[in-house]
């Protein structure tokens, strides 16, 4: 069994004006990654609560905050970090920033969901994943690697 906790008990709708920003948050968001962000949550709806701490300063989702003032949203869903420390809010809003950026992409996967999107009706510009070279890099990959990947799918198999 874990030792791990959730964070908060419930998810809370807050006032948006009554959100704090962290002023010393080193993340930029840019307006225009501000308004992909107000996209996505026109088309998806809301699928991730701002972090805040007690004080209702915000922890995690500042992107997420400045989207929701861009869209007009008026309450949003936060969950609340009870009982951290300054230090460990600190470190929390650089790990789930840097944390992310530490992944990759499959590349030839990517290609073929980005193709299947791309058949259907789906807005694909709502995934902000690409630009021209990077299409340009998957084909490639998807040509080399599809192939090599079905090889070694059959040895495991034939085995």
């Amino acid at each position: 069994m874990s030792n791990i906790q959730f964070t908060a008990e419930k998810i809370e709708n807050i006032n948006i004006q009554d959100l704090k920003v962290y002023e010393q948050n080193p993340k930029i968001h840019s307006n225009a990654q501000i308004n992909q962000i107000s996209n996505s949550i026109k088309e998806w709806g809301w699928t991730i609560p701002i972090l805040i701490d007690e004080e209702n300063v915000i922890i995690a989702g500042h992107g997420r905050y400045l989207a929701a003032l861009n869209i007009d949203i008026k309450e949003v869903p936060c969950i609340r970090a009870v009982n951290w420390s300054e230090d460990k809010k600190r470190a929390y809003l650089i790990a789930d920033n840097k944390l992310a950026e530490n992944s990759s992409w499959d590349n030839a996967l990517l290609y073929t969901e980005l193709k299947k999107i791309s058949e259907g009706a789906f807005d694909l510009s709502l995934t902000d994943i690409m630009d021209d070279k990077d299409v340009e890099h998957c084909k490639f990959l998807q040509k080399t690697l599809n192939p090599l990947k079905v090889k070694f799918m059959e040895k495991l198999t034939v085995q």
